[in-house]
């Protein structure tokens, strides 16, 4: 999918969407789901969409395990999870990093990522993000930093947080989460 979707739509201002949803099927754990903003039974998995001036697509997914199946290779080899993704618990957010890097490895071109706050919390997303150089659009909490282009990493919460966080995309410009202008 990820190939055809990057032969029809690609495009190097796309921008690639990561978030989780649940669905209730059998064979599942109780855990958080974002959906409902309770604990029920639910399977979550992350998707990564890709999205352009001309069209938007989901081009990979992979599926939360949790603790309670994480680990079990027998109970994940009887529903079919691969032996490789059985062996460990990879938080939403690594799983989210590991969708980003299999894009970003396969050609598929993209400038940056947007998630919202659940993947914040992963400073190895964002570091790998700024290594590259992608861009992200993601709360980043307060007491943590950030890097921007032509900057030394900052704290978010430090007193020039105004400029090292304006943004532009497209011809839309975006300063601390308000568009103050657009082409």
């Amino acid at each position: 999918m990820r190939a055809f979707v990057a032969r029809h739509l690609g495009d190097p201002v796309a921008v690639v969407v990561l978030d989780e949803t649940a669905s209730e099927v059998g064979r599942v754990a109780r855990q958080y789901v974002g959906i409902t903003g309770q604990i029920e039974n639910g399977q979550v998995a992350v998707f990564l969409a890709y999205v352009t001036p001309v069209g938007q697509a989901l081009i990979d997914f992979a599926l939360y395990l949790g603790k309670e199946w994480a680990g079990d290779v027998e109970r994940c080899r009887e529903v079919g999870v691969p032996a490789d993704q059985a062996k460990a618990v990879l938080t939403k957010p690594e799983l989210g990093r590991c969708l980003v890097e299999r894009t970003r490895r396969a050609g598929v071109p993209f400038v940056g990522v947007a998630a919202d706050c659940l993947y914040r919390q992963d400073r190895a997303l964002r570091a790998a993000l700024e290594r590259r150089p992608k861009g992200y659009v993601m709360a980043v909490p307060c007491d943590q930093t950030a890097l921007t282009p032509g900057t030394a990493p900052m704290r978010v919460d430090g007193p020039s947080t105004a400029t090292v966080f304006a943004v532009t995309v497209g011809q839309i410009r975006v300063v601390c989460g308000r568009v103050v202008g657009s082409g």
